[in-house]
């Protein structure tokens, strides 16, 4: 460990520190593509509650929106294709196999 870092244990400039701070400097979530979709999270305004049913036909005919998720329309087998290292084994043998990048 005798090798000599060149940022670790010392200070170095910030050339976009007034970037950050005007909100001049995007970031990934600036990130705006072509037929881009958005999503919109509603979480329950009672805390632990049970939610017996959701009424989504006025939401439904909203411009744009283009499918409702939620806990009724869920697929009940629950599963999770995601994969820290390529070409890693998924979670389960049944899942669907994605075409590695």
């Amino acid at each position: 460990m005798g090798k000599e870092f060149k940022y670790v244990g010392s200070t170095f400039p910030c050339g976009h520190a007034v970037r950050k701070v005007t909100g001049d400097l995007l970031y990934g979530c600036d990130l705006k593509l072509p037929k881009m979709l958005y999503a919109k999270l509603l979480l329950s305004t009672i805390p632990h509650g049970i939610v017996k049913k959701i009424d989504t036909s006025r939401a439904e005919k909203v411009p744009g929106v283009v499918k409702i998720f939620s806990h009724l329309n869920a697929p009940d087998k629950m599963f999770n294709s995601y994969r820290i290292i390529p070409g890693q084994q998924l979670s389960f043998e049944d899942e669907p196999s994605f075409p590695e990048e």
